[in-house]
Parts: structure tokens; C-alpha cells; sequence
């Protein structure tokens, strides 16, 4: 049952998804020829729709022969403060299930300092790794939602409850576009950042 659930899942993002990117072309006033490279989502997030959204990136980059561009959704997440300053930190968090959230701290540059990694939300975790952290702190994705019973010590505390938007991806593709950081088509993988659970139906 589970396997038919995850197929259909596929089938349905499978053919939306063409749909969509001929939708975008066309408002833009671009034919695909024209594009320079090709920007995705390498997770973490949905595991069907991160399969099949770098298969469809591939499909374009192989036919077009145009880079592929994988950008983390945590980091394409943080794009969503716009004038951090310096010393400030943004915490993106993505919900993973139960207590436990997908994490990624980032400074006012967007550079990963710590985390794109799973992460439990309890206070003495949150005190250990956070409560240093004297400067402005934004917090931001829909696993943030898990945190707000905690004791959040820091006064200077901002609360952002972002979905991941495509456009978010826009600067850092266009940062790894300049610096020619591109992926391999060959062995470009989805990040999980954890294996799938599976429930048993008897």
C-alpha cells in the first residue's frame, strides 16, 4: 500500500511539474534554449518530490546541455530575511516528523555555520546549542512551530513562519552560477539528511 501511495505521488508530481516549468517559460518570455543553467532543490524536504524534482532538472540539463545547479533547501530558506546584519544568525527549520526538526544556522552572509542536519527539539538541547547566541536570532520555517513552547532565553528573538518558495533559490544559484559550482549529472543525489520511516499496515 505504501509503495502504491509513493507511486501515484510520483506519477502526479511527474506530469504536473513539465506542466508547471512550460507555464514559467512562457510568462517570461524565454524559450528553454535561452536559459543558462538549471537550479534545484537538493533537499531536505519531501523525498518523492525531491526524486523527482532533480530527475526533471536533469532531463533539461542533459537535453539542453546547460549546468545543474543543487542548492540546499535550508540555506535557500534563509533567503527569506532579507537585511540580516552583522552578528545576527538565522536558523532555518523544517519539520521532520514527531519532535524533530531539519536544521541549518546560518550568519548575516548566509554561510552555514552549524547544522543541515536533523535535530531534536527539547530545551536542554535547544539551551546547548542556542542559548549562547546573544545576538539578533531569526527563526524561520515551518518547523519553528516546535519550538515555541520553549524557554527562548534570548530577547532578541524573531519568529518567521516561511514556506520554501522557489524564489528563495534565486541568490544562491546565482552566486554558484558565477563561481561555476556546478553538480555532476552523473552523481548528483537527493539529501534525505535520514532515511525514510516506514509503517507497517497489517
Amino acid at each position: 500500500m505504501a509503495d502504491q501511495i509513493d507511486r501515484s505521488g510520483v506519477r502526479r508530481h511527474a506530469a504536473l511539474l513539465p506542466l508547471m516549468i512550460d507555464t514559467v517559460i512562457k510568462s517570461v518570455g524565454v524559450g528553454l534554449t535561452q536559459i543558462d543553467a538549471v537550479s534545484y532543490s537538493k533537499g531536505p524536504g519531501s523525498y518523492t518530490g525531491l526524486r523527482v524534482g532533480l530527475s526533471t532538472a536533469k532531463g533539461l540539463c542533459l537535453a539542453l546541455n546547460k549546468p545543474l545547479i543543487g542548492i540546499s533547501t535550508l540555506l535557500a530558506l534563509s533567503y527569506a530575511i532579507e537585511h540580516l546584519k552583522d552578528g545576527d544568525h538565522c536558523i532555518t527549520m523544517i519539520d521532520a516528523g514527531r519532535q524533530e526538526v531539519y536544521h541549518g544556522v546560518y550568519n548575516h552572509n548566509h554561510l552555514l555555520m552549524s547544522g543541515e542536519s536533523p535535530f531534536i527539539i527539547n530545551q536542554e538541547n535547544w539551551d546547548h546549542h542556542f542559548g549562547q547566541f546573544n545576538s539578533s536570532i531569526y527563526l524561520c520555517g515551518d518547523g519553528i512551530n516546535k519550538v515555541k513552547d520553549l524557554r527562548i532565553h534570548n530577547q532578541n528573538t524573531v519568529f518567521v513562519t516561511e514556506e520554501v518558495l522557489a524564489r528563495y533559490m534565486v541568490k544562491p544559484a546565482l552566486k554558484k552560477f558565477l563561481t561555476l559550482d556546478f553538480e555532476n549529472l552523473a552523481y548528483a543525489v537527493p539529501e534525505y539528511l535520514k532515511a525514510p520511516s516506514y509503517k507497517k499496515i497489517s
